[in-house]
């Protein structure tokens, strides 16, 4: 892409976010100034890495090849969220997830293939710029921004292996966006809301190359990177607001 046609694009974009956020507000404008929604969401999705170029990788002691596959795993969990509102059209969701990040795949040693499976319970703080676009029964919303990653003790586990697997992961931040929407739940004296959101993950620090993804140890032991390259979730829960 030229540098004339990325402006433009980046252009169309701006406009295209406007002019949600002006409809929004337009349609919102009786709304109250200021609102604040606290609630608890869950979420559950599949997360995966993609198999590292190249794929291959060399037991230092025994010198035997292996292969790393794609590590594909279930991924979910659950916490509390906060969102102040401006006319209930523009917010910044708040979340405080704590969430089970397991992937794994058949890492193929030799003649013979080894389970791995590898991860770790993580603490998620998603931070999302969001806008909502009211729509009647069910409203639109759309959101973006980071999300910040803290991850406990890694895990491996590596069934009938050749070799010792370690798992390894530091703190990152992933590019987190969302679409879905809510509906209002008719509880007298409430303003609950039920969201339902499917949110897509990218972790640009995960890098591709076997050298960033495998450390192959003397000892035959390896280290594996398990933090996911990739998350897409689908998210709800319960929120009420003031």
């Amino acid at each position: 892409m030229s540098g004339r046609a990325y402006f433009w694009s980046r252009v169309r974009a701006v406009v295209y976010v406007t002019g949600l956020c002006l409809i929004g507000l337009t349609r919102n404008a009786h709304a109250e100034l200021f609102t604040l929604g606290v609630g608890a969401n869950l979420f559950g999705g599949v997360a995966w890495l993609p198999q590292p170029e190249p794929s291959g990788f060399t037991l230092l002691r025994t010198q035997r090849g292996g292969d790393i596959p794609s590590l594909i795993g279930a991924a979910y969990g659950g916490g509390v969220t906060l969102e102040p509102r401006f006319l209930d059209t523009l917010g910044l969701e708040l979340d405080g997830f704590l969430a089970r990040d397991f992937i794994s795949g058949d890492v193929k040693v030799g003649a013979s293939k080894t389970p791995l499976n590898i991860g770790q319970v993580a603490v998620h703080i998603p931070t999302l710029l969001k806008v909502r676009l009211e729509t009647g029964l069910f409203d639109f919303t759309a959101a973006l921004g980071p999300e910040w990653v803290i991850p406990t003790l890694p895990r491996a586990e590596a069934t009938n292996s050749t070799f010792t697997a370690i798992a390894s992961a530091d703190s990152y931040t992933a590019l987190t966006c969302a679409l879905g929407g809510e509906a209002n739940v008719n509880l007298p004296g409430f303003d609950v809301r039920w969201p339902l959101q499917v949110r897509l993950s990218y972790m640009p620090s995960v890098g591709s190359a076997l050298s960033e993804r495998v450390t192959a140890l003397p000892s035959d032991a390896v280290i594996f990177e398990s933090v996911p390259q990739y998350q897409v979730s689908l998210v709800t829960g319960l929120l009420n607001f003031w």
